[in-house]
């Protein structure tokens, strides 16, 4: 019995460990092996060659490649661009991960952005900037409600076999295969994208770009079969509305189900060394160029600035736009304060001479005992009243002047207002990239724009407070009323009428007689 228990346990122990061997040979059966695929990515920073071109990719359309970014459309309406991978992938699975930026100023943008994976080479088209009828896949970034169901912003999953036209007009909704709704316009940081496809199944996970470093949320997944040998792309476009569609980067793995044996990790291991000893050289070549010129330019080597002081972070470029803006807006208002000093001094010269051409009109008699002159009307009675007729029109032309030019001081202090605390929200704010402190240059344009913003309400406060003075009521000359003839020179003038008529008409009776006595 005993010997029979001893072999009873080993039994056991045997099954046991060969369990154990079966379990962890199935995980490494299954296990994922990922390549970076150089060639089939791009980023940043020196992404853009000296030809303005970004190596194994093409650029199409209206898309400019830039030091750390592919800006594939501007802010500009009806354009648009792609940048395209020039050779195949040829593997079954793969991986791809993709940063990009869109922004605009408008509450709506337009009209999206598209990730590739497609038979077809690069070609400018109507579905956000590439060919209609494609055969693949696309990821669809669409920022615009074109079927009004206020189903926008939305990232799509479209698939198609060349032979089908995609609807725009209503937003693909019965083409897509897996959706879902992401605001990804104007994120405090770089959306992220990543997509997978293995084994017949293609999922779509989505970072909002809230955080610098979130987390990945499953977006949308669907059963598909895409067979190796495509092209990767992204693509976008504009129309009545424009956002910026920027690629920050593009990073591509290969995947597969297989260890790499040692002669393939020996491969890529030589084929990274190559790579970095080439970029080694490269950077060792240049430097030695540069002290080369160094020292047969020394007059030019002293104006020679560091490469990262020619770039400036976002923070400093807002924050000297801001500055310029309100230099201009001070320059205007010195400039509306000198003009309304001017016509403040024209008013009061007006009321001077009113008020004394008021006082001539009223001292136009001697005391109270005696009668007032009333001069004749004639020429200088006319004269006199369009004068005045003009001198009024001037003032109420100035008095209007003067409203219309407080009003517009009073919105220039409600813009001041609202930039200081664009300003403030700006300077609480930390910068999109980059560490928790503030550059020097950084500091300097906010001191000096605070000096500024003070400044500018103090300039404003001041012309708000300065009174504007009403209009004198003005004593106008009554008008002169001409005099009347007496009733007996009325009657006098009508007898003296009647008379000539009844001589008239006698004298006009005997010439007829007389004529009629002749024949």
């Amino acid at each position: 019995m005993e010997g029979m228990g001893k072999r009873l346990g080993i039994f056991a122990f045997v099954s046991i460990l060969a369990c154990i061997h079966l379990i962890f040979a199935n995980e490494n059966a299954g296990e994922e092996h990922r390549r970076f695929e150089y060639k089939y990515s791009f980023k940043g920073p020196h992404l853009m060659q000296a030809d303005h071109t970004i190596p194994f990719w093409t650029l199409m359309g209206d898309t400019v490649a830039g030091d750390n970014q592919v800006r594939l459309v501007p802010s500009i309406r009806d354009k648009k661009g792609l940048v395209w991978s020039n050779h195949p992938f040829p593997y079954d699975s793969w991986e791809i991960e993709v940063h990009i930026r869109i922004e605009g100023r408008g509450r709506v943008g337009a009209d999206g952005l598209a990730i590739w994976y497609v038979s077809h080479t690069p070609e400018l088209g109507p579905v956000y900037g590439s060919k209609d009828y494609f055969q693949g896949v696309g990821i669809f970034l669409d920022s615009f409600d074109n079927n009004n169901q206020n189903d926008n912003p939305v990232i799509m999953i479209v698939t198609n076999d060349g032979r089908t036209e995609y609807h725009h007009a209503s937003d693909g909704v019965n083409q897509n295969s897996g959706s879902c709704f992401q605001d990804f316009r104007n994120r405090p940081y770089p959306v992220k994208l990543k997509i997978k496809y293995s084994n017949g199944l293609i999922t779509v996970s989505y970072d909002p770009g809230n955080l610098e470093d979130g987390d990945y949320e499953v977006c949308a997944s669907a059963n598909i079969n895409l067979p190796p040998n495509y092209y990767f792309g992204v693509s976008a476009a504009t129309g009545g509305l424009a956002d910026d569609h920027d690629v920050i980067k593009f990073l591509t793995w290969s995947i597969s189900d297989k260890k790499l044996t040692p002669e393939e990790e020996q491969i890529q291991e030589e084929e990274r060394k190559k790579l970095q000893e080439d970029y080694d050289k490269n950077v060792e070549d240049f430097n030695k160029m540069q002290e080369e010129y160094k020292k047969q330019h020394p007059d030019a080597a002293q104006d020679m600035k560091n490469p990262e002081e020619l770039y400036e972070g976002a923070a400093s470029t807002e924050l000297r736009s801001i500055f310029d803006v309100q230099n201009s807006i001070k320059k205007d208002i010195r400039q509306i304060s000198i003009s309304l000093d001017q016509v403040l001094e024209q008013q009061s010269f007006m009321f001077r001479s009113l008020e004394s051409l008021d006082t001539k009109v009223k001292q136009g008699g001697g005391d109270g005992s005696q009668q007032p002159h009333i001069p004749a009307a004639g020429a200088d009675d006319s004269a006199k009243k369009y004068h005045i007729d003009n001198v009024l029109n001037m003032q109420r032309e100035s008095y209007d002047s003067i409203k219309q030019l407080r009003e517009t001081l009073i919105n220039l202090q409600h813009v001041v207002n609202n930039m200081d605390l664009r300003v403030q929200q700006g300077i609480e704010r930390k910068p999109n990239q980059g560490g928790g402190t503030d550059s020097y240059e950084t500091i300097q344009y906010r001191q000096a724009m605070n000096e500024k913003m003070h400044d500018l309400q103090n300039d404003i406060a001041s012309l708000l407070r300065r009174p504007v003075a009403n209009p004198p009521k003005l004593h106008c000359p009554e008008p002169e009323m001409p005099s009347c003839i007496s009733f007996g020179v009325f009657l006098a003038i009508a007898a003296a009428q009647v008379i000539i008529l009844l001589i008239y008409h006698s004298m006009r009776a005997s010439r007829e007689d007389a004529a009629k006595k002749f024949f």
